[in-house]
């Protein structure tokens, strides 16, 4: 009962802000109810403001321009390793970004989670200006998909902000191992990307696909190769269009290329606003490729 009041005298009583009379808001930025259930869920490590630009940096929260061109965000990434340690990330075995936004007087109030599933610690993570209109997509590579024994899958997944939403518009399985010894089996894909006209609004990302899969029991060896070119398309904020991935399914090369597509079809199914495992596992992106052979 003693910690909740020192708790919540920490929150009131804070000279950075106030919850009371919300001196500090700007109605344009964050509404007071928005911010309040903030700061009662407040984490420990995580500020839930800074008072400008300067304070902001001396906290490890990078300055980035994620959601308009003309507003400052602040991120502080916290995980396990390589950013803002805490119990949370921990225990979710997740990074958590904590999105900031700048009002009109420049000061930073916490406006926005994202979490992105990485157990291992392993996503990198960068910001890019991807369309050259001076907003940032969120890229991340190495996205730890699937893992478990014998199975290993890393994700490249970029995300944009888009309807008061951030959303991913890409999610593309860019390795995938899976060695079953007493299965007698060992399979693998592997892709490799690059962005075309990157900066302009004829923006496209080209994948590079190697597949290989063995059956040393049954002395057989299948191996492939394709690539594909995905067009940016401003009208449904993706990389991804339901008309022309439902043409490639009628028209797929192996089943690698079909898991994919079911995949990009999903994704378009569904609301997506984080990147853990649960709605990883909902677009299939993380189950369908053990159904290859």
């Amino acid at each position: 009962m003693i910690s909740r009041i020192l708790f919540l005298l920490s929150v009131f009583l804070s000279p950075t802000h106030s919850l009371l009379n919300g001196l500090h808001f700007d109605a344009n930025y964050l509404p007071i109810k928005k911010y309040t259930k903030l700061a009662q869920n407040r984490v420990v490590g995580i500020p839930i403001s800074f008072k400008d630009e300067s304070e902001a940096l001396s906290k490890n929260c990078k300055i980035h321009r994620l959601k308009d061109k003309d507003r400052k965000n602040c991120v502080i990434e916290e995980r396990e390793h390589g950013g803002v340690y805490t119990k949370r990330a921990f225990y979710q075995r997740s990074i958590i970004l904590n999105i900031y936004e700048q009002n009109s007087v420049g000061e930073f109030y916490k406006d926005t989670e994202f979490t992105i599933l990485s157990p291992y610690g392993r996503a990198k993570i960068r910001y890019e200006d991807l369309l050259g209109d001076g907003k940032e997509f969120i890229i991340v590579e190495t996205l730890e998909g699937f893992t478990g024994s014998g199975i290993s899958q890393d994700i490249l997944a970029i995300v944009g902000w888009h309807r008061n939403k951030f959303t991913p518009v890409l999610l593309e399985t860019t390795r995938y191992m899976e060695a079953f010894l007493t299965a007698h089996r060992q399979q693998e894909l592997k892709a490799s990307y690059n962005f075309l006209n990157k900066g302009t609004n004829n923006l496209s990302i080209r994948l590079e696909y190697e597949f290989l899969a063995i059956f040393p029991k049954l002395n057989i060896t299948k191996q492939f190769s394709w690539h594909e070119e995905l067009s940016w398309n401003e009208e449904k904020f993706s990389f991804y269009s339901k008309e022309l991935e439902k043409v490639k399914l009628n028209n797929f090369i192996n089943n690698v290329e079909k898991s994919i597509i079911q995949v990009r079809l999903n994704i378009l199914d569904l609301d997506i606003n984080n990147l853990s495992f649960e709605l990883l596992d909902k677009t299939k992106i993380v189950s369908l490729y053990t159904k290859w052979f």
